[in-house]
């Protein structure tokens, strides 16, 4: 049957690995709570910048004040470039979002050690009574970035961002 005009099955029924598209869900997901992240993240600094009495000034704050500051604000920067750049499909992306994941959940366990010496327990207590908006902000950030952090360090979000579309013949 050598000869025959039988259709042939090709050999490679089924498309190579790297040709399937890998899903994005993963990575949609790590964006958008990402964006949610960027907002709780970014809220907590500047309410406390407005909060500043007349006269007092960020110099007077203590250091471990000023880094716990800081870190919410480059979260919630890496948060919001993070969750923009996975939304264009670049790895670069998922990098800064663990990146902000990793300040913001810093930034939440030095908290405690600023306050007049409450626990762990004591900390997580009160924001998880949800009493008004900053704690309801905070409870936010700390369910938002330990799952932007799994969310982003999942192989399929960088299969995501990494696939690119094979070139189509031009015959």
């Amino acid at each position: 049957m050598r000869g025959s005009t039988a259709r042939q099955v090709p050999r490679n029924r089924y498309p190579d690995r790297e040709s399937r598209h890998p899903g994005r869900g993963s990575a949609l997901a790590a964006g958008l709570l990402g964006l949610v992240a960027a907002v709780a993240a970014g809220y907590l600094p500047v309410t406390r910048f407005i909060d500043i009495p007349f006269g007092f000034s960020l110099g007077d704050l203590s250091p471990w004040t000023l880094v716990d500051l800081g870190a919410y604000l480059g979260a919630a920067l890496a948060f919001l470039v993070g969750s923009l750049a996975t939304f264009f499909r670049a790895v670069t992306g998922a990098i800064l979002l663990v990146l902000g994941a990793l300040l913001a959940i810093g930034a939440i366990l030095l908290e405690p050690f600023l306050g007049a010496g409450i626990t762990y327990a004591e900390y997580f207590r009160a924001v998880f009574r949800l009493d008004g908006f900053a704690a309801l902000d905070h409870a936010v950030l700390m369910v938002a970035a330990p799952l932007v952090l799994l969310l982003a360090m999942l192989p399929s979000t960088f299969g995501h961002l990494r696939f690119r579309a094979p070139a189509l013949p031009l015959d």
